[in-house]
């Protein structure tokens, strides 16, 4: 979901623009197995890769709207300098779309097996 970087940029000017939506997770798929190992002798990965293409303005806005990276950033911020944001990637996601077609996101699931 690196892809939308740029999104929560542009509702939080705090997010870094090339992290993903979930960042500040403290353990996730890059670093699991790490953590995992400090408590399993065997840990594993599986990837499931995949990707999004979205077509819709709302569905897309109101998804980066229930961020916790954004909402915070919603609590933080004027209501009408929020709004305004909000207008703005809105109309950003539309021209896309109306360019493209689709946003291409990319989904980076995975599950951990471990044993003690």
């Amino acid at each position: 979901m690196r892809e939308m970087g740029w999104m929560l940029t542009a509702l939080n000017p705090d997010h870094p623009q090339d992290e993903s939506i979930w960042y500040y997770l403290e353990s996730n798929l890059e670093n699991g197995t790490e953590h995992l190992s400090r408590l399993f002798s065997e840990v594993s990965l599986i990837r499931y890769e995949g990707a999004l293409a979205v077509t819709e303005t709302r569905a897309l806005v109101d998804y980066v709207l229930s961020t916790p990276i954004v909402q915070s950033a919603a609590d933080r911020t004027i209501e009408g300098e929020f709004h305004g944001r909000v207008a703005a990637l809105e109309t950003a996601i539309q021209w896309d779309l109306a360019s493209r077609g689709e946003i291409h996101i990319s989904k980076h699931m995975g599950m951990f097996f471990a044993r003690r």
